[in-house]
């Protein structure tokens, strides 16, 4: 019999996982915690997902099934959103799974530490083999809003455990009247989660965090990693502006706002870094994505803020001054400083 009375809204973005979706929508129907809707969203898969699904939600009258056609995993959340009525809301994906007392356990952290987000713990799963992690282990040093929004925000492509859970929307609980106002970005392939993590984090009050490792994530081969791309320059551009927005619409701390400013000096130099001394380069394409990079006038209007920062950052500013091949031969001088 559930202790507690609230119910908990479960979104799941549904995409050609048939061969995982039976053991992520039993370990969701098995939960010591019944007061659950799960809103299944099957994002046009081609494979048996859609039908299993269907299968799972007649049978069971939480699960709620959505068909809509291919238009990838942040319009699958944005729709699961706006279906959800449970006073919590959380996130699974399609190939992973819970913990039979997951609900219950995070539900119960959330209410007794009266949080607007709870953090959890995850244990990688990869090759049918368990890994054992240590996960949320920075987490013990955290005091302040600031140092969480700090680990938060969205600047790479973790591929620590921690990293996973601040940058990945699994392994929390949100409180929906926190969330109402966020969505995740459709115009992003990668990185939107994390957008969306760190804009959640900023809207929230309070936070807590459970070291129970309660969510199984499927590390898939084939995964994003964090080597550069040439789509992903105008992708990382986005992220940059997006999360300039979020620190400057919420009104974020001074602390904050300067690990900002490093982060994006930093970005700016792993990019120009990739572009010029990458795999397979070609000089004639990493002097167009440069001038990509350094044309942008919304990247140009963050540098004069920078500006007013130090000597130093005034220095990284001149990157952003013009497109001659000097800047190239600054930016070799300057690429091992580290403020």
């Amino acid at each position: 019999m559930n202790e507690f009375h609230e119910k908990i809204s479960i979104v799941v973005p549904v995409y050609q996982t048939s061969q995982y979706l039976n053991t992520c929508l039993n370990s969701i129907a098995q939960q010591t915690y019944k007061d659950l809707e799960v809103i299944l969203v099957d994002d046009g898969s081609e494979d048996e997902s859609g039908s299993i699904c269907d299968n799972v939600a007649d049978k069971d009258p939480r699960f709620k099934v959505i068909h809509q056609e291919n238009q990838g995993v942040s319009t699958a959340r944005n729709n699961g959103l706006k279906f959800c009525t449970g006073e919590y809301i959380m996130f699974v994906d399609s190939d992973d799974w819970l913990e039979p007392r997951c609900c219950e356990s995070v539900l119960k952290k959330i209410r007794e530490s009266k949080s607007d987000i709870c953090f959890f713990e995850m244990c990688v799963v990869q090759n049918v083999e368990k890994k054992d992690t240590k996960a949320l282990t920075t987490l013990n040093q955290l005091t302040t809003k600031t140092e969480l929004l700090r680990l938060t925000i969205p600047f790479r492509d973790g591929d620590s455990v921690d990293d996973m859970v601040f940058y990945g929307p699994y392994c929390k609980l949100f409180k929906r009247d926190v969330i109402l106002g966020v969505s995740f970005l459709t115009n992003l392939k990668y990185g939107e989660d994390a957008i969306f993590n760190f804009e959640a984090v900023c809207a929230a009050d309070n936070y807590c965090f459970l070291h129970e490792q309660l969510y199984y994530y499927r590390k898939n081969e084939s995964s994003t990693t964090a080597s550069f791309k040439h789509e992903r320059l105008g992708q990382t551009i986005i992220r940059l502006k997006c999360t300039y927005n979020v620190v400057c619409m919420t009104k974020q701390s001074e602390e904050l706002m300067l690990t900002y400013y490093q982060m994006f000096a930093n970005i700016n130099f792993w990019l120009m870094e990739k572009m010029f001394f990458g795999k397979s380069r070609c000089f004639k394409q990493s002097w167009t994505e440069f001038r990509k990079l350094t044309d942008d006038e919304d990247l140009r209007k963050i540098w004069k803020k920078i500006h007013s920062k130090g000597k130093h950052y005034r220095a990284l500013e001149m990157l952003f001054a013009g497109n001659r091949l000097e800047n190239i031969l600054l930016f070799f001088r300057l690429r091992y400083f580290k403020k």
